[in-house]
């Protein structure tokens, strides 16, 4: 067999060299015998190469931050400036948002992002999976200058959970509903002159006959309400004919007087699921959009609601004793000595 000169020097080709299991055994390490980058030179087999080894660049000495290679960010505008409104405008329009979370746990930055860039005034969320004694997702979710008003949901039951995130610019408050064992509840109040209220249901799979007495004797104990919102997770296929108990559903709130305004899926799966009822309220500009973090979709709506009357500013007035000179009895005498009587 004729010895092939290797490239680089070694006189064994490299064919060879790997099929001589002697060699591996007693040179484990004969993968060195190649240099690894070109400003490296070999150990064995080369004569007369020199490689020279590029120059370093030198560290820079200087430490710190160059202010120059800083580029400002751009600022969103305040928040309360889409507040403003004309002297003569008696009519405002709420924009709100329904999501069924399946847990917050790790959305709570989203939820944030979504509050911002969708421009909403409330967002209400169904299936937080909020436990009574941890608070740090609901405080994350919230963004400034807002406030939550939260249902965690009940010890020892899988989901649920109910949670309100406004705007601190919109005066509400929780008020204790009664207890109901096929579903959890939380009424809002918003407003104070002309009220209108925010209620959240959440209705975990169960019995479905149970829901519906329940939740007739919920609407017949709201009856004085003027102006309700009503939405949430009913977990009734709304859209299947064939479903009885969402068509009696449909036929219970219809005989209060709400209207129901959602069309179409409202889960990846198909279905409508999620619902929104309104009664003495006008609601525009409702879709239904993917939110890619639940199997559930949003809706957004906005709900147009009158403004109480912008309140003149009170002007404050106040004076200041230490301007008046002290002031004795004599003063006072010979300014009324210099008065003459009439005659």
């Amino acid at each position: 067999m004729e010895l092939v000169q290797s490239p680089r020097g070694t006189g064994v080709d490299q064919r060879q060299r790997d099929s001589w299991p002697e060699f591996k055994l007693f040179c484990p390490s004969y993968r060195s015998l190649e240099p690894a980058i070109s400003c490296l030179s070999p150990v064995i087999g080369v004569d007369n190469l020199s490689i020279s080894r590029p120059p370093c660049s030198p560290r820079p000495r200087q430490r710190g931050v160059n202010l120059r290679n800083l580029r400002p960010l751009r600022r969103e505008a305040c928040v309360r400036t889409r507040r403003s409104r004309p002297a003569g405008d008696s009519v405002g329009r709420l924009r709100v948002g329904l999501l069924n979370a399946r847990s917050i746990t790790n959305k709570t930055f989203y939820l944030n992002d979504s509050f911002s860039s969708e421009h909403l005034d409330f967002l209400c969320l169904t299936e937080t999976w909020q436990q009574e004694t941890v608070h740090i997702h609901i405080n994350e979710l919230c963004p400034p200058d807002c406030s939550v008003l939260s249902t965690p949901r009940s010890s020892g039951r899988l989901g649920g959970g109910l949670a309100l995130i406004h705007r601190d610019i919109f005066p509400c408050r929780n008020l204790r509903p009664d207890c109901f064992s096929s579903f959890e509840l939380q009424i809002t109040k918003v407003g104070f002159d002309q009220p209108f209220y925010l209620i959240l249901v959440y209705r975990p799979p169960g019995p479905a006959r149970v829901f519906l007495d329940e939740f007739s004797e919920f609407l017949s104990s709201i009856i004085p309400l003027q102006s309700v919102l009503l939405l949430g997770d009913f977990n009734f296929h709304i859209d299947n004919s064939a479903c009885m108990f969402g068509s009696e559903l449909l036929f219970l709130t219809q005989s209060f007087n709400f209207t129901q305004h959602v069309s179409g899926p409202t889960r990846d799966k198909g279905h409508t699921l999620d619902l929104f009822f309104s009664f003495g309220l006008n609601i525009e500009q409702l879709c239904v959009r993917d939110s890619h973090v639940s199997d559930h979709c949003w809706i957004f709506f906005n709900v147009k609601f009158p403004l109480s009357p912008l309140s003149s500013p009170l002007g404050a007035q106040h004076r200041l004793w230490s301007n008046f000179l002290p002031v004795t009895m004599n003063d006072i005498r010979s300014l009324l000595n210099k008065i003459k009587p009439s005659s």
